[in-house]
């Protein structure tokens, strides 16, 4: 009886987990995550749009626990900078992921140490959800088009101002925030440049070849392409492996406690 017992749990347990692990596929391979829906016109005007499609890929657990505050600040070239979040309305947009803590880091550590030169470049970010990378290049002298799918830019705009006020102010002329559908239009955008930024941006393979035709759009011979990424899946390798077929690929960081990666691509002459 008792051994019948325990089966009939785990048969359970197997049940719930295989159903979550459905659940999230699903949502994934539909491109519901918010940024992957950032999948190429742009469009300079920021518009408030609530979205349907918020994403909640489970109960809150421990390990989510940041994602559900409703803001957490960071220090950010000296100055404290506050993110609001809003994972009930706009799920994984709308929240501060670690792959966007460390390209911020690094960008920070690379020009304080010389090696980098933000100032008088064009950068573009695609899929800039909460604007942290955003910030991040400002606060460093680089002026930043901030782009992102329409109904993440409503938080978008409203962290860069909510931040960019008083003695900081005069940043927020660094900053444009654009519409930016991958794939799409890309006809209509001339402007090539110099840095292309990427935090956590690859994840769905569905959105694979919009966000490839996309940055290959965006570059010119001297473009240097950051993608700060969690590998979760074999497909996320295999993105990479499509990048190559254009770009010279390596990864430059690892962070090892936050298990994300930086790679940098460079346009293959």
């Amino acid at each position: 009886m008792v051994v019948l017992t325990v089966l009939l749990i785990c048969l359970g347990l197997l049940s719930m987990m295989s159903s979550t692990f459905v659940a999230d596929s699903e949502c994934c391979d539909a491109g519901t995550r918010q940024e992957s829906e950032t999948c190429g016109n742009l469009d300079t005007t920021p518009k408030d749009d609530k979205t349907s499609h918020a994403l909640m890929l489970y109960e809150p657990m421990p390990f989510l626990e940041p994602f559900h505050k409703e803001s957490r600040s960071f220090m950010l070239s000296g100055h404290q900078i506050k993110i609001q979040q809003n994972w009930a309305e706009l799920g994984v947009a709308a929240v501060v992921w670690d792959a966007a803590v460390v390209l911020s880091e690094y960008l920070e550590e690379e020009v304080t140490t010389g090696r980098l030169c933000l100032s008088g470049r064009k950068i573009i970010e695609l899929g800039a959800g909460t604007g942290l990378v955003t910030m991040a290049v400002a606060l460093l002298g680089g002026e930043v088009i901030s782009t992102d799918r329409k109904a993440a830019l409503g938080i978008l705009q409203g962290n860069i101002e909510e931040n960019f006020k008083g003695d900081l102010a005069h940043l927020k002329n660094l900053v444009t925030v654009s519409e930016l559908n991958w794939g799409e239009k890309l006809e209509e955008i001339s402007t090539r440049f110099d840095l292309i930024l990427g935090a956590d941006i690859v994840y769905v393979e569905q959105t694979f070849e919009k966000l490839l035709a996309t940055i290959r759009h965006l570059s010119y011979l001297s473009t240097r392409v950051l993608l700060s990424c969690r590998i979760r899946y074999d497909r996320d390798v295999r993105f990479l492996d499509m990048l190559r077929g254009f770009y010279s690929v390596s990864r430059i960081l690892r962070d090892e406690p936050r298990g994300i990666d930086i790679y940098e691509a460079i346009v293959e002459r």
